[in-house]
């Protein structure tokens, strides 16, 4: 059987439909247990990439390396594409980011979408030891944790304290948990952080599982958190009593960067180093939500089943924590005894007063209007200019005659009406 094959035969095991000839195949392929715990179904196996650096598919064979696959649900179409994307976005951000490949396979007129993971558990075929959060928080207080999403971010960070970690790895760990904001995953849990290497030589495992999960709202509550766990007072779990606001419910809080803010201050990060950090994530970030969009758009009709992906929502859900980092950002940057600066994002962003521009709103800040045109450029539109506010998200043509503004919202048939 070839290797699209064996992926069906495994779709159909963890399904508990496989017949009788596709479970020997499977069990006979990669033994008794194949499956790995997970979301999503998953085998440990190795794969061979070709000399260009590709995945055709396959297992085993020459030059194969360890990998972690995943099997994309039927219930939750284009996911393993999203996380893909959220994967570049991290390596782009200067995150460490195993090496990935996203695939798609036919077999019979059917498809399957597959995401392999390069292992970094394993150097030269060895292991590599890797401990979760969730097993070192729970090792030294079992009573508290019984769930990946108790105790706090609080509590996670405590971890670089207890192993003696530098600061730069707490520091790259507050990066990723701001990331998840911008990137739309609520289930950056215990099981989802972990700690890589032996006594003397361990530190912050690379990023992995970063998928956007809040893009299937619809599904079920835990989809859709704000964070997994509790930080700053806010987000967490909906079992939590006191932080159901900005939990099951999907809402934003206005002051989400004065509270990343707060929160990195608590665990000993400078307020002017956790400025900074937002203040780079939000610039490598504000093509994701265009692409994310493009990911849930392109997919068939016939493939948005069960939990279809919430496409209108998981929009909203971006623009609305990016526009909450950045306008806190912007008011708190620089404030202390009483005096203010200007506003970091907009500093650098030209302020324009001609030509035509489109492209997507991604901040309304309080004397402008911040517009991202491609190519990871932004430009600048003095805010009184405008006779009605765009919404964070919204994509429009901003057309300048004769020092007058005129927005065009663009319409499905590819013209637009002016307003």
């Amino acid at each position: 059987m070839s290797g699209s094959s064996l992926w069906f035969a495994f779709s159909r095991f963890v399904a508990e439909t496989a017949n009788e000839v596709e479970q020997e195949y499977v069990l006979e392929t990669v033994g008794p247990t194949p499956g790995v715990s997970g979301f999503m179904p998953k085998l440990a196996v190795p794969i061979p990439i070709t000399e260009d650096g590709q995945w055709n598919g396959g297992l085993f064979g020459a030059n194969a390396v360890p990998a972690i696959v995943k099997l994309e649900r039927d219930n939750y179409p284009g996911l393993l594409a999203l996380e893909e994307l959220s994967y570049r976005y991290h390596r782009e951000a200067g995150f460490p980011v195993p090496k990935t490949w996203l695939k798609t396979l036919e077999h019979h007129g059917e498809a399957v979408t597959l995401l392999a993971v390069e292992r970094f558990d394993r150097k030269d075929g060895v292991p590599v030891p890797l401990e979760s959060f969730f097993s070192l928080l729970k090792t030294g207080s079992p009573a508290k944790y019984f769930g990946t999403t108790d105790g706090t971010m609080e509590d996670a960070a405590k971890v670089f304290t207890v192993l003696n970690l530098p600061a730069g790895m707490r520091d790259d760990w507050y990066r990723r948990f701001v990331m998840s904001f911008l990137t739309g995953n609520g289930d950056l849990h215990l099981e989802n952080m972990a700690i890589l290497g032996g006594a003397g030589s361990c530190g912050l495992s690379p990023v992995f599982d970063p998928a956007p999960m809040r893009a299937y709202r619809g599904g079920r509550n835990k989809h859709d958190l704000l964070s997994a766990l509790p930080f700053a007072g806010i987000g967490g779990d909906e079992r939590l009593d006191g932080y159901l606001p900005y939990s099951a419910s999907g809402e934003t809080p206005t002051n989400l960067g004065k509270l990343l803010v707060d929160f990195g201050k608590s665990i000993g990060i400078d307020p002017r180093r956790s400025r900074d950090f937002i203040a780079g994530l939000l610039v490598k970030t504000e093509g994701f939500r265009e692409e994310a969009l493009a990911v849930l758009e392109s997919l068939p009709e016939a493939r948005r089943r069960y939990r279809a992906p919430d496409v209108d929502g998981f929009a909203k859900t971006l623009g609305e924590a990016r526009q909450a980092i950045e306008a806190t950002f912007a008011k708190t940057r620089g404030r202390g005894e009483g005096r203010e600066t200007a506003q970091p994002l907009a500093e650098n962003i030209p302020l324009v007063s001609t030509g035509t521009h489109s492209g997507t709103v991604v901040a309304v800040l309080e004397d402008r209007v911040i517009q991202h045109v491609g190519q990871g450029k932004q430009v600048a539109h003095a805010r009184g200019l405008f006779q009605a506010l765009p919404e964070v998200g919204a994509r429009i043509e901003v057309r300048y005659r004769d020092g007058v503004l005129k927005v065009v919202e663009p319409v499905a048939s590819g013209k637009g009406k002016e307003r």
